[in-house]
Parts: C-alpha cells; sequence; structure tokens
C-alpha cells in the first residue's frame, strides 16, 4: 500500500492577504470562502459588503472548530480509526447545527487552504469539486482508515489531513453547499 505520510503544521494565517488573493481571482458571484485555523473555522462572504457600517476589518462569522482542535481532541493515530472519526464528525455536525446561518443560500463555497489543495491535488490554479466528489475522496480515507485502502492509493494522510477533509465534508452536507472551489496558492 501507498500511502503519503505528510505532517501539516496548521498555521493562522493572515486572513486578509489570502482574502485579497482570492477576491481578485473571482468572479462577483455571490460565494463563501472558508479558512481554516487552528481552533476555529472561518467563514467570509463574497463579495465584502460595501457598507458605513463597516468601516474596517473583514466581516466573517467563526466556528468552535479547528484543524489542530479536531485532530489533538479526536484522533490518536496519524490515520485515526473508525470511532475515532465518527466522535470527530459528531463533534463538527453539533457546531455546524448552531450556526445554520451560514447555510449556502445558492452560494460555491471555496477553499484556499493548503491542506484542502494537498489533499485533493490541486497544485495551480483552481479546481472545482462537487459534494460527490467530495464524498468519494471522504470514502477513499474511510477505506484507508478501515485498513482497505487501495495500493494505488496516494493519499495524503496524517491527523490534520483527516481532520481538515472531515470539515469540508460536514460543511458541505449540513450547510447544504453543492460544491467547492479549491485553490491552490
Amino acid at each position: 500500500m501507498s500511502v503519503g505520510l505528510n505532517m501539516f503544521a496548521v498555521k493562522d494565517q493572515d486572513l486578509s492577504a489570502g482574502l485579497n488573493t482570492v477576491q481578485h481571482q473571482l468572479s462577483q458571484d455571490e460565494t463563501m470562502l472558508v479558512h481554516l485555523g487552528r481552533n476555529s473555522t472561518t467563514f467570509v462572504p463574497l463579495p465584502q459588503p460595501q457598507s458605513k457600517e463597516i468601516e474596517f476589518g473583514i466581516l466573517s462569522h467563526d466556528i468552535h472548530i479547528g484543524v489542530e482542535q479536531i485532530a489533538n481532541d479526536f484522533f490518536r493515530h496519524d490515520i485515526p480509526g473508525e470511532p475515532e472519526i465518527d466522535h470527530a464528525i459528531n463533534c463538527i455536525e453539533d457546531e455546524l447545527m448552531r450556526n445554520l446561518v451560514l447555510q449556502s443560500g445558492g452560494r460555491t463555497l471555496i477553499s484556499n487552504d493548503k491542506l484542502h489543495a494537498a489533499i485533493f491535488n490541486v497544485a495551480e490554479g483552481a479546481t472545482e469539486f462537487s459534494r460527490e466528489q467530495v464524498e468519494a475522496v471522504f470514502t477513499r480515507y474511510a477505506w484507508l482508515s478501515m485498513g482497505r485502502a487501495s495500493a494505488t492509493d496516494k493519499l495524503q494522510t496524517g491527523k490534520q489531513a483527516y481532520a481538515a477533509l472531515l470539515i469540508l465534508r460536514e460543511i458541505l452536507h449540513h450547510l447544504d453547499y453543492q460544491k467547492v472551489l479549491i485553490m491552490a496558492d
């Protein structure tokens, strides 16, 4: 079995720099940028509303699930077992259900996180994935967790990769996003 074992360190990145990059590459259609942090996930509606009430800063909404938090609180192994994944999913679902204000409303979800780009093999530019395609990638990770991965799978593994994939998958399912646009740096 050939599995790519890579460790990813999630660093708190400057969200405004990433936001500027993303905004310049997109059309003016309504979208939602999702940014994975260590202990939280930030949602940023795009384009940003122009209003006198928002004189500075970025209009965003944080939820209390992050890559390092999920990886450290739920996963004992670099390739977590089925019960570890189920427990993490329940936690993520609970937090998302408390934040239904973030539902898609027809918007496209966007991620420019390095973990998502690595998991989905997006090396440059941007690639769109349907909810079903994300589910297919999750299924490959689930098989790996059960010890039944294919010898041809070259998955980015590690606790952080599993956490990033679970967060994205649950956002798509529970906040009703039909697709995600994953952007490389």
